[in-house]
């Protein structure tokens, strides 16, 4: 849809790299659709997330985070109702 297309749009900086800014377009969704929601599952380890776990939580929604156990937050991992480690296994050759 064309709100999602717009908080996911990169942009350019001034070196001509370009970014996205993914996360807060994650959590605008996840936070829309809570009411929706019986469980969430976030793969990712970046700690800035346990704050939308946190909300997520408050509106009655279950939290799963998967991550390799050497790049989760303790903060995120202790956050989430479970914990799903992943590791060499999940990689897709």
């Amino acid at each position: 849809n064309t709100e999602a297309a717009l908080r996911y749009e990169d942009f350019e900086r001034s070196d001509g790299t370009r970014r996205g800014d993914w996360e807060l377009g994650i959590a605008i969704d996840c936070l829309s659709m809570a009411a929706r929601l019986d469980t969430a599952i976030l793969v990712t380890g970046e700690g800035e997330y346990a704050p939308l776990v946190d909300a997520l939580k408050a509106r009655g929604v279950r939290v799963e985070v998967c991550s390799f156990p050497e790049s989760i937050g303790d903060r995120l991992k202790h956050a989430a109702h479970e914990f799903i480690a992943l590791d060499s296994s999940h990689l897709v050759d």
